[in-house]
């Protein structure tokens, strides 16, 4: 049916049948239909979105479960994709921090991690079918790296409150346009200045190797390296700054101060 009494698994489940038959803008009108006071409900995955990209690789002759011939990507179809691309970008962020064993490490764990973490996360970019990115993980990926990546794009769509289905692009050819994050720079009158609070961070790559750069803090209290939704201050926050340094934190040993004062 397709009347105003349709229910939300309703519309998901014709959605992901049409994303199945590759036609990604039935799919899209399915999708901007979902009314829900759950934004979970608003949000679907392919069940089969590894398997159709790579080997299933059975437990035994020292392989954990998992995929051989894979380097995941990932499509979501949506009747919004500028802000699919907003959580996608956010949830790549994090996808350079999921391990083998399908751990996020902690900013203070990654100068004394040797754990693998994927080599590279690829932009997002803006496909006929919606908004597609990939991991580069060698061509083999674990269950629980699997799950993580999954559990952290579908945790970032929730949060941004997006109608839409994950699933695998029709072709790895990533010949597309990509998007660009919103400027960080904000709106500021008369030239007023805009400050941040920052703390440098060492992240591993793979390979034993780490590089370093900078995390920003949100309004919220969490750390992201997404300095577009960092919290801005018009004066130098000092005694935020000044609490945030007393605060006892195991292992973290990484000065926190302010940066970034804009002209």
């Amino acid at each position: 049916m397709d009347g105003e009494g349709t229910s939300e698994p309703d519309l998901q489940t014709l959605a992901a049948q049409a994303v199945a038959d590759r036609d990604y803008e039935q799919a899209r009108r399915h999708l901007a239909r979902l009314r829900t006071s759950n934004p979970a409900g608003l949000v679907s995955v392919a069940p089969n979105i590894y398997d159709m990209q790579g080997t299933p690789r059975p437990h035994g002759n020292s392989w954990e479960p998992g995929w051989h011939h894979i380097s995941p990507s990932f499509l979501v179809v949506t009747p919004d994709p500028e802000r699919a691309a907003a959580a996608m970008h956010r949830a790549g962020l994090r996808f350079g921090l999921v391990t083998e064993d399908g751990r996020e490490l902690r900013d203070w764990e990654c100068d004394v991690s040797d754990a693998y973490t994927p080599n590279y996360i690829s932009p997002i970019h803006l496909t006929e079918a919606g908004p597609a990115f990939y991991a580069d993980t060698k061509g083999e990926l674990s269950t629980p790296m699997a799950e993580a990546m999954l559990h952290v794009l579908v945790d970032e769509l929730i949060a941004e409150e997006v109608p839409s289905h994950v699933t695998s692009p029709p072709s790895r050819d990533f010949d597309h346009e990509v998007w660009t994050p919103p400027s960080a720079e904000p709106e500021k009158a008369g030239g007023a200045r805009a400050w941040f609070v920052a703390r440098p961070v060492i992240r591993p790559v793979g390979d034993g190797r780490h590089y370093r750069d900078h995390e920003y803090r949100r309004a919220d209290g969490i750390w992201t390296r997404d300095l577009s939704v960092a919290e801005q201050f018009t004066t130098p926050p000092n005694e935020l700054v000044e609490a945030l340094r007393n605060l006892p934190t195991p292992g973290l040993h990484h000065a926190m101060g302010l940066l970034l004062e804009l002209p």
